[in-house]
């Protein structure tokens, strides 16, 4: 009885110690890789990250219009790159290096040869479009949280529309953390985005969600990206 107890009391401190180093805002991004204005929202992201290691933590989810070949072409390379733990590196790379226009099955196949992920493997799920329902579950918890338009951020149940810079997305941190001038910690960070920060914001989300135009719906509702050409 007495090992119980010890081990009850052992599990509730870990719990609290769980808690209390568990970040007390979650964000979540929802963009469309090809695009110039989602690079600039999340390298102002991982910025904010870095001052607020503690304090946040992102979410990115992909929402983009499934018409647009390219587009769904890069984030289903982006899902295939995740199948070896290297999403983010590819994503950087992709970001860094490649626009919508330049966006093809070769530049992502390249691409993922310079960031090191294993060539066979990535040809093999980029050419079967293996992670083509993975992109799409993410497109759908999108539109559930309430997105409907890319680039949008998420705060709390409160979404904000268009690109953000740094100093807008530190502005919005502080407030939903609640920061008194005093309790700003030192910015390491510098603005990095020429971006217009958007003064648009939505109400908390509604439960009505807008469907992607392109979605066609099968049979069991769910929807399907437009085959993707060469």
């Amino acid at each position: 009885m007495k090992k119980r107890v010890i081990g009850f009391w052992i599990l509730l401190l870990l719990l609290l110690f769980t808690l209390s180093v568990s970040a007390k805002l979650l964000i979540t991004s929802y963009c469309d890789v090809s695009l110039e204005t989602c690079k600039s929202q999340d390298q102002a992201l991982v910025l904010l990250q870095k001052d607020y290691p503690s304090d946040i933590k992102v979410n990115y989810l992909y929402y983009f219009d499934t018409s647009n070949a390219k587009s769904s072409l890069a984030q289903i390379a982006l899902e295939c790159a995740n199948r070896e733990s290297m999403k983010d590196a590819y994503k950087t790379y992709l970001q860094d290096h490649l626009g919508e226009k330049e966006i093809s099955r070769d530049s992502l196949k390249n691409s993922a040869d310079a960031v090191g992920l294993a060539a066979a493997n990535f040809t093999f799920c980029l050419d079967t479009q293996e992670t083509a329902y993975d992109v799409l579950a993410e497109i759908e918890n999108a539109e559930e949280e309430g997105a409907t338009t890319v680039p949008s951020i998420r705060f709390g149940t409160d979404i904000y529309t268009g690109s953000q810079t740094y100093t807008s997305l530190h502005t919005l941190v502080k407030k939903y953390l609640g920061l008194t001038e005093a309790e700003y910690p030192k910015e390491t960070t510098t603005e990095t985005s020429s971006s217009t920060a958007s003064s648009s914001s939505e109400a908390p989300a509604s439960s009505t969600e807008q469907t992607i135009p392109s979605g066609s719906e099968t049979s069991s509702g769910t929807k399907e990206m437009q085959n993707i050409e060469q």
